[in-house]
């Protein structure tokens, strides 16, 4: 019976695969699904995450200076946002795990609150053929239709690829969008906010993480993620990219926790 099993998983998941690319087809009728690193060529792009010390390290951005500002799942208490700016909550593209309610839920997409922010592209950040199922399609159709937003994810073989180098470790939101843009022909990458759970979030963001225990609690709660693993891997990609003359940013306090090997947060 085991060896019945054993020769039949291969023709299992050549099914499931099959099945996977049935539903890619369709939707791809629809609209485009996948995120194209070469539509970025040339861009200036901020990536502006939610740690407390985000408003430390956008005090002398400029918003208009970018092509794209770029943030992850919660417009409610837009991170980052520069005294005295006059675009103020700017999100051009939003990075959302398109979930809902419950602890690691994002908040409901909402049509008045994307257009104030002038959104035009939301992005589901785990897109691999194993996690992608016919309910998370069904949620980018039902989106897309809803809000009249283009929804994408990255290319399937950019995630399998992330997810071997952490080990098979799910990679977070920020670790997603920072490496998407990282591998795209961009002019200048911006990166706010970053403290890689050694902090809380910026109050009212998400209110329930009030420490930095709480953070990394939250960040490691069954395995499912590895700060300190992304940290490194970040790091390492960084210092490829300026080593071949790349122009990346950081805010000083991503510098900080990022090459620090101490837990700190402030």
């Amino acid at each position: 019976m085991d060896n019945t099993k054993t020769l039949l998983q291969p023709a299992r998941r050549a099914i499931r695969r099959a099945r996977n690319d049935i539903r890619m087809w369709r939707l791809n009728r629809e609209a485009r699904l996948f995120l194209d690193p070469d539509a970025f060529i040339g861009a200036r792009i901020i990536i502006i995450a939610p740690g407390e010390t985000v408003d430390c390290d956008m005090r002398s951005v400029d918003l208009t200076e970018y092509d794209y500002v770029v943030r992850m799942n919660r417009l409610t208490n837009a991170t980052g946002t520069p005294p005295g700016s006059g675009d103020r909550a700017r999100t051009d593209i939003l990075f959302h795990n398109l979930a809902f309610g419950g602890e690691r839920g994002a908040e409901l997409l909402e049509s008045d609150a994307l257009a104030r922010q002038r959104t035009s592209l939301i992005v589901f950040p785990h897109a691999s053929e194993d996690f992608v199922s016919r309910k998370v399609l069904s949620e980018i159709r039902t989106q897309r239709r809803r809000l009249g937003l283009a929804v994408e994810m990255p290319p399937f073989n950019f995630y399998s690829r992330l997810r071997h180098d952490l080990e098979g470790v799910r990679p977070t939101t920020g670790l997603v969008a920072t490496t998407f843009f990282l591998s795209c022909p961009v002019d200048h990458l911006m990166l706010a906010g970053f403290t890689f759970f050694r902090t809380a979030y910026k109050t009212g963001y998400n209110d329930s993480i009030r420490t930095e225990a709480d953070a990394r609690r939250w960040a490691v709660s069954g395995g499912r993620h590895d700060p300190e693993r992304e940290r490194r891997l970040l790091r390492n990609r960084i210092a490829n990219l300026r080593s071949k003359g790349r122009n990346v940013s950081l805010g000083p306090n991503v510098e900080r926790h990022l090459y620090s090997e101490h837990l700190y947060s402030r």
